[in-house]
């Protein structure tokens, strides 16, 4: 291969690296572009990420509140139904009372009955 030969072979390489190069070139653009719209997007999923992370941080307030809430209210609950057996066992008290009262009164007037029917025959 003599002299001329390379330099044909040389300037067709040549030409043929350009003809890549410009084929190429519209390719790297593309990604440049891409790589342009992928770190907006992770800024913007950074952006989400700190808003989530702040909306889980007030779903734990709001959680611990609840459960702050919830005993509460258990607690009252307790305290509640304690008051109520405390009346009801009053309660029953109070109507024993009154039946032993009522079953003393009707044995006075059943007597006392008695007397006027045996007094008047």
């Amino acid at each position: 291969m003599d002299e001329k030969d390379r330099a044909e072979i040389k300037q067709h390489m040549s030409v043929l690296v350009e003809q890549v190069r410009a084929e190429i070139r519209p390719v790297i653009e593309k990604v440049e572009g891409l790589d342009g719209k992928v770190d907006r997007l992770d800024a913007k999923v950074d952006r989400f990420d700190s808003r989530f992370d702040r909306v889980e941080v007030r779903l734990d307030a709001i959680d611990h509140r609840l459960e702050v809430f919830e005993n509460k209210i258990a607690a009252e609950f307790q305290e509640l139904r304690a008051m109520i057996k405390l009346s009801y066992t009053e309660l029953d008290r109070r109507l024993g009372v009154l039946e032993s009262a009522y079953s003393e009164l009707r044995e006075r007037i059943e007597r006392i009955e008695r007397l006027e029917g045996s007094r008047g025959n």
